[in-house]
């Protein structure tokens, strides 16, 4: 019978394999460490161009706004305050023509839905010079005149529609029917150059 006795004071270790392991782990763990840090740094950099970017237009914006206090103090001037009216009068003169019955009632029969009806149409002459109509409509159901704001949203003639009013009134026929005042921004349509000008022979309000 054979015994193996080991008379060695210290237990034999492989070394070798002992730094092959850990070293592969050591490299994979600076490995990643590289990629993370390299991450952070591009996203350093990143929000540093940004905020040049971001810091960039709110100076532009400063000096705009700086610009437009000073043209309003000049206009507000006691001096120039006949140049201003007439300015102002000119450019509501200038979108008076280009509003047309003829054509605003074209433009709503192409998106009014059915069961709703025009009862009234007011334009007039917003602060910023953009022409905003005001009509009262009537409809028989409230989903139509939902219908009739979406579609507006939808044209290129009709901007920012929103119900200004709602009223409910019984019909002579013992139905009940509601009357809804709507604004919105209108633009006219540019006709092509050369063609008969039939919208401005509808009449200007």
């Amino acid at each position: 019978m054979r015994l193996d006795i080991n008379l060695a004071t210290q237990p034999y270790e492989d070394v070798g394999r002992f730094y092959r392991t850990w070293g592969a782990l050591v490299a994979l763990a600076g490995i990643v460490t590289a990629v993370l840090l390299g991450l952070a740094l591009s996203s350093l950099m990143s929000a540093r161009t940004v905020g040049k970017q971001t810091a960039e237009l709110r100076r532009e914006m400063a000096h705009l706004d700086q610009q437009r206090r000073a043209v309003e103090e000049l206009l507000n001037r006691p001096e120039n305050r006949d140049v201003r009216d007439r300015s102002r009068f000119v450019n509501s003169l200038i979108a008076r023509k280009t509003f047309s019955w003829t054509q605003v009632f074209a433009d709503l029969e192409k998106i009014i839905p059915a069961r709703v009806h025009v009862i009234a149409i007011e334009p007039k002459l917003a602060e910023n010079n953009e022409i905003e109509v005001q009509m009262r409509v009537e409809t028989d159901a409230r989903e139509k005149t939902v219908d009739l704001l979406r579609r507006m949203e939808e044209s290129k003639t009709f901007r920012q529609p929103q119900i200004k009013s709602e009223t409910a009134q019984s019909s002579p026929g013992g139905g009940r029917t509601v009357q809804f005042e709507i604004i919105a921004l209108y633009t006219p349509h540019m006709q092509p150059a050369g063609e008969p000008a039939e919208a401005a022979q509808g009449g200007a309000y």
